[in-house]
């Protein structure tokens, strides 16, 4: 087997989109000596085949090419560690026990920035459960402030922190790179980093350039289609986050109903016909926290309301996971297609998942209600 290893570092650069002197430096030669590698006009010295294997979070076998058995194995016990912490750190009952797996994952598998990601996750889940939420504050005006000293102190958090910085800086590959800088970002704001948050927020290429917007644009027919209903889905995700955002830093009654509806009809919008695949569960989180806002705001029968359609949400979702390929048929996302074997499960208590959201009474009540009888 002839080894091309110059061809296979620049097909991984390119992959994770990094240039020739991020590679470089990161492994302390010159750009000059990786353009002759990726020529084929040179090859890497020895000691510098574990730095660039290691730069690309893969093995020494896996830069040669080599997929044998052994790496074959290694990469299904990272996808089962994977599966197994997804399915369990959207639960805050399950996520210490989920830290505690993705930290013996890594002491396995050092080089895998998926369950690098995975933990920062868990960690981040685990400092908002200790945080005590009367520590929220409120200014004089429409805002909602939160008490980012105190947030800041919170260990977990910092670690979780500390891991995304790595990964941000690391240039991983697009995905993770992408999940890493969005829960940074998120992470930043709780803690009151505003001059990271500003920088790291600044240096990032605008909307108008990004992978879903640009791919909108490629190719004709079915595939553009497909396309552009993919931009449009991801769009209106986003839409929903930032509103969601947006209505957690105003106060429970100024006019965060009337914004909530506007979103809601916004993204159900998209599917007229009612069939909202993956995103059943956005309308979930979204229901629930118009439920949490509605109790805040002592409107306990609107609360119930919305807590009713998340649960009705989070059943048509529960039903579609892990039935293989789910074809949307609304018209603007029709050529859209999702593997749902992939879509995230939902805890079986889904009350519980959202008890620190609500007082005691509140989670009384609705356990009570005949309505959610037998769904909680």
């Amino acid at each position: 087997m002839k080894v091309k290893i110059g061809e296979r570092i620049r097909d991984l650069r390119c992959e994770r989109a990094c240039t020739q002197e991020q590679l470089a430096k990161a492994i302390g030669i010159s750009a000059q000596a990786v353009s002759r590698w990726e020529a084929m006009t040179g090859y890497p010295d020895i000691e510098y085949i574990p730095a660039i294997a290691d730069y690309f979070g893969i093995s020494i076998d896996e830069l040669f090419g080599y997929t044998d058995t052994r790496a074959a194995q290694r990469d299904k016990r990272i996808r089962e560690l994977e599966n197994t912490a997804k399915d369990m750190i959207l639960d805050p009952e399950k996520a210490e026990e989920c830290v505690a797996l993705l930290h013996e994952g890594i002491s396995e598998f050092p080089s895998s920035d998926e369950l690098w990601l995975q933990l920062a996750g868990g960690l981040a889940t685990l400092g908002a459960k200790a945080i005590d939420t009367a520590r929220l504050k409120k200014d004089d005006g429409v805002y909602v402030k939160l008490d980012s000293e105190y947030m800041a102190s919170e260990p977990q958090l910092n670690e979780a922190r500390i891991i995304l910085e790595r990964l941000v800086n690391k240039k991983t590959s697009g995905a993770i790179h992408n999940a890493a800088l969005f829960s940074l970002m998120n992470l930043y704001s709780l803690v009151g980093a505003e001059d990271r948050s500003l920088k790291l927020a600044s240096s990032q290429p605008p909307i108008i350039v990004s992978r879903e917007v640009l791919l909108a644009q490629y190719g004709d027919g079915e595939e553009r289609d497909r396309l552009q209903g993919e931009a449009l889905l991801e769009l209106a995700d986003r839409y929903v986050t930032l509103a969601n955002m947006s209505m957690l830093t105003k106060k429970p009654f100024d006019g965060w109903e009337h914004c909530f509806k506007h979103t809601v009809a916004m993204l159900e919008g998209l599917f007229p016909d009612g069939k909202c695949g993956k995103y059943h569960f956005t309308l979930r989180m979204l229901y629930f926290s118009g439920a949490a806002y509605s109790h805040e705001a002592r409107n306990h029968e609107l609360a119930k309301e919305l807590f009713a359609k998340g649960i009705e949400h989070s059943e048509k979702y529960a039903a579609l996971t892990d039935t293989g390929e789910y074809r949307y048929t609304a018209p603007l996302v029709s050529k859209v297609v999702h593997d749902t074997s992939k879509w995230v499960k939902i805890p079986q208590d889904q009350l519980g998942e959202w008890a620190d959201k609500f007082p005691s009474e509140f989670t009384t009540a609705i356990r009570a209600d005949k309505r959610f009888d037998g769904k909680l």
